[in-house]
């Protein structure tokens, strides 16, 4: 499977979101990110999995800066179902299904700019 890294570009390369250009209360400075990890799993590929897979994240992971964007009454069922949160907690503790990055986002931001230009 080739990983759709898209919005993880958009995050932290393109910095098109909310919390990286300035317009939200939180802020994200690109500058300071120094790792990137996702997870490479089929069903991240349906919307409704992969919303109810980050209500699982934020129990797991405790993040001090949330998502803003709604949750799907769809993806709050599948939420509820049983053995839903422990296959989403068991991708999450899984190695062999994450991916990481060690790079200076900011940096490579700046590089696209500067091709574009």
């Amino acid at each position: 499977m080739i990983p759709n890294l898209t919005d993880l570009n958009n995050f932290l390369c393109c910095v098109d979101s909310s919390v990286t250009t300035g317009v939200s209360a939180a802020c994200l400075n690109t500058e300071s990110v120094r790792r990137a990890k996702w997870w490479l799993d089929p069903r991240l590929e349906q919307q409704v999995w992969r919303e109810a897979a980050e209500l699982v994240a934020f129990d797991f992971f405790q993040p001090t800066l949330r998502s803003l964007g709604g949750i799907s009454e769809a993806a709050k069922n599948l939420h509820s179902q049983p053995g839903f949160a422990e296959s989403v907690r068991e991708m999450l503790s899984n190695p062999k299904r994450r991916r990481s990055e060690n790079r200076r986002f900011g940096a490579l931001r700046r590089d696209r700019v500067a091709i574009r230009s």
